[in-house]
């Protein structure tokens, strides 16, 4: 099935779905190098473009014609069918106080912040921010306003966390420059 046909049949609620599809694989510890920029590219794109209000969403012709073979796409769901069964009980159209189009901008503008984070290289930065645009990707596709709060925090605590990572990384490499040049007292 190409995923270009995949959106195409799905219309606005493509968002959702390719939320869910670029994050799913980043959400899972992984140990291949590169997967949260292979990932994260495609996510700035759906980000941005709801961001920007797009109707629905437009893919490059090389990710439009990306197909996934039946056999790989049924050894991915019966893997991740136990986890989206449990959340497709808890997510249902509910708390919708917005009007549609400006939730999906708002989302838009998270889900582009942490899939900056996604697609930069920090050291066990990427699986919580995913988690968060997965949980996004439901949200739109239930139209779940519930779940777009649960999101919203997981969103939150991710990038305290990352910031925090960071802040304690730069604070470290500034340590070992100021022992190896003698600057430290």
């Amino acid at each position: 099935m190409a995923l270009g046909d995949i959106v195409a049949g799905v219309g606005e609620r493509g968002f959702g779905i390719l939320l869910i599809l670029f994050s799913l694989p980043v959400a899972i510890p992984s140990p291949i190098p590169g997967i949260s920029a292979i990932f994260g590219a495609p996510l700035l794109l759906i980000a941005g473009q709801l961001l920007l209000g797009f109707p629905q969403p437009w893919l490059p012709a090389v990710l439009a014609r990306r197909s996934i073979a039946r056999a790989d796409l049924a050894r991915l769901l019966s893997v991740i069918e136990p986890w989206m069964q449990r959340l497709e009980r808890f997510a249902r159209p509910r708390l919708n106080l917005l009007p549609e189009a400006a939730v999906a901008r708002r989302v838009g503008l998270f889900c582009l912040l942490l899939a900056l984070v996604v697609f930069l290289p920090v050291p066990l930065g990427n699986v919580l921010p995913s988690i968060a645009i997965l949980l996004f990707g439901f949200s739109l596709l239930e139209r779940d306003g519930l779940l777009l709060l649960l999101a919203t925090l997981t969103g939150v605590a991710s990038l305290v966390i990352v910031a925090g990572v960071v802040y304690a990384l730069a604070r470290l490499i500034a340590y070992f420059i100021m022992k190896l040049f003698g600057l430290a007292a």
